[in-house]
């Protein structure tokens, strides 16, 4: 018997990325409520329709994901030309990070000087009080963001207390 799968047991990027194409899906509709939906009817199978839509992005598949949409696809059916393109190597896709990726040594010196900022403006908290001394977390991310070229975004994402293990039961 299958199995059914709940939203709320896909991971979060998957979960976003289904709430973003309903998002897109619906605002078109809106947009278009003669037409019906702007992707085309299924030809294949909805892997094929995945890979096609990322390739329509400018977004290179995963092996896995590439390696599925060539499965669903009828042996007798030619290939779909944004399939053929990306395979043959005329599809200019991203690949990769899409940032700066930062290594273990530069997350400690980032750990640390963030700690740094959080005493120091923690300190001119407490001596002074004001309420423009007070957001002592967001100034110290502003000040680690700047002096190492990086988003506050990814600075509070690296800072983030590390969740800790369960100890093993007795």
């Amino acid at each position: 018997m299958a199995k059914r799968t709940l939203i709320s047991d896909l991971d979060p990027k998957t979960r976003d990325r289904l709430r973003r194409a309903l998002e897109d899906d619906s605002k078109y509709k809106a947009k278009h409520p003669d037409e019906g939906s702007p992707w085309p009817a299924p030809e294949f199978g909805h892997m094929v329709e995945y890979v096609q839509r990322l390739l329509g992005r400018g977004v290179g598949p995963t092996k896995k994901d590439l390696v599925a949409a060539l499965n669903d696809i009828p042996k007798d059916a030619p290939l779909p030309q944004p399939l053929r393109a990306f395979i043959e190597g005329r599809l200019p896709v991203k690949r990769g990070p899409k940032g700066r990726t930062v290594t273990t040594r530069e997350i400690g010196e980032i750990v640390s000087f963030h700690v740094f900022a959080m005493n120091v403006y923690g300190y001119l908290h407490e001596k002074d009080g004001t309420p423009k001394t007070r957001p002592v977390k967001r100034r110290a991310d502003v000040l680690t963001a700047k002096v190492f070229g990086l988003s506050r975004r990814t600075i509070e994402d690296l800072v983030a207390p590390i969740p800790l293990l369960k100890s093993p039961p007795k």
